[in-house]
């Protein structure tokens, strides 16, 4: 790849651990048996994605470190809006349209899926490029970023406090970058909506999300974190970015 150099900066979940990146086009790229061609791509150390692996994350380490299972980067939400992309959850299946978004597929997709008992949530792409639904925390409106590489269902503390949720004990520790470890709480809601899906007696992780996260852009855009695998995967999400929508369904539904 011909990498130019770049000012633009990343930031991660729990905070300003900023890196600066170059962009380059990669001329092909194989996703299962499809091929896209000329992706713009962002160039970053990516090594920290690999949590089981030992030592510093530097370019050497990536190539010198044998992980299992290694992963190279992310499939970002531009590139899934222009292929039409559709994200089935619960069967891990991700399917392309190399015509890009079709009005047509969309809407069957909508009639199939209402016939079988799920609900349509419209979804937003953000400033910062992120996947956003509507959400309502024991009766307190906000927004939330659907996130299937987030391994849980996140919530900021500060939210969490003003929607009542009471936060036991660590669940977990999680990479927080910077050789930080960010201990997460475990959280319990009375009843969580998704647009008009409701999951009643959630449980999710609490932490101290950064502010360029919560905040996007604007704050037009706040939001309380992310809408992870684990529920997208119990409510059997089909995730459609051509036609920006979520579909959830609860599993005693048919």
């Amino acid at each position: 790849l011909n990498v130019e150099n770049t000012t633009i900066n990343v930031g991660r979940v729990f905070g300003r651990r900023w890196e600066r990146y170059g962009v380059s086009v990669a001329k092909s790229i194989a996703l299962g048996n499809c091929v896209v061609t000329n992706v713009p791509v962002a160039l970053a150390d990516t090594s920290d994605m690999n949590a089981d692996g030992p030592g510093a994350a530097t370019g050497t380490h990536i190539s010198a470190v044998n992980r299992l299972p290694h992963l190279n980067g992310l499939l970002g939400a531009r590139e899934m809006s222009k292929f039409g992309m559709i994200i089935d959850c619960a069967r891990q299946m991700l399917y392309i349209n190399p015509n890009g978004p079709s009005g047509s597929a969309s809407q069957k997709l909508a009639s199939f899926l209402s016939g079988r008992g799920f609900t349509r949530i419209p979804m937003r792409l953000n400033s910062g490029n992120h996947l956003e639904v509507s959400a309502v925390l024991n009766g307190h409106p906000t927004r939330m970023i659907v996130d299937t590489g987030a391994a849980v269902t996140t919530v900021d503390k500060t939210m969490a406090s003003q929607a009542g949720v009471t936060i036991s004990g660590t669940r977990f520790g999680e990479d927080a970058g910077e050789g930080r470890i960010e201990h997460l709480g475990s959280g319990d809601i009375k009843e969580m909506t998704i647009g008009d899906f409701t999951i009643p007696k959630a449980s999710v992780s609490v932490v101290n999300v950064s502010g360029e996260m919560l905040h996007s852009k604007s704050a037009a855009e706040s939001n309380s974190g992310l809408f992870g695998a684990e529920y997208l995967a119990w409510s059997f999400a089909v995730i459609d970015v051509g036609g920006m929508a979520l579909y959830l369904r609860h599993p005693d539904s048919r």
